[in-house]
């Protein structure tokens, strides 16, 4: 999946203007997160890889100047500290992790997206537990 984020001003309507210039184009949205920050709406889309491009073009074409990140989805034990042992091994490599978001817990696991540059050295810190790659 990629990520889409869009940060503007948060007003009436911002959602459906969103999501309507994505289906006017037949893009199926996978992820959505909306959040109001001091008057700001900060608006994370996750879509499918191959509806990457046109949907940031679609959603650049209505002025939401959208930007791209790369989003790894990782299958993690619902125990405690299994978040911080992978957050740990960035951390040792310095890498920054850009977000974090909890999917869903089911059966004793953790579905986890995080966004982070990508890099081989990435590809390798988290070859043991990615799910889906970008």
């Amino acid at each position: 999946m990629r990520e889409i984020k869009i940060v503007t001003e948060n007003r009436v309507g911002l959602a459906a203007d969103i999501t309507e210039v994505l289906a006017s184009r037949d893009i199926n949205i996978e992820d959505l997160d909306a959040v109001e920050i001091q008057g700001k709406a900060v608006v994370t889309i996750g879509v499918r890889k191959e509806d990457h491009a046109r949907a940031l073009k679609a959603l650049h074409s209505a002025n939401f100047g959208p930007v791209s990140e790369n989003i790894e989805i990782l299958n993690l034990p619902d125990e405690p500290g299994a978040l911080a042992k992978i957050m740990r091994r960035f951390k040792d490599h310095n890498i920054n992790v850009h977000s974090i978001r909890i999917i869903s817990r089911m059966h004793g696991q953790t579905l986890v997206a995080i966004t982070v540059d990508p890099s081989e050295e990435v590809t390798e810190l988290i070859k043991d537990c990615v799910v889906k790659s970008s």
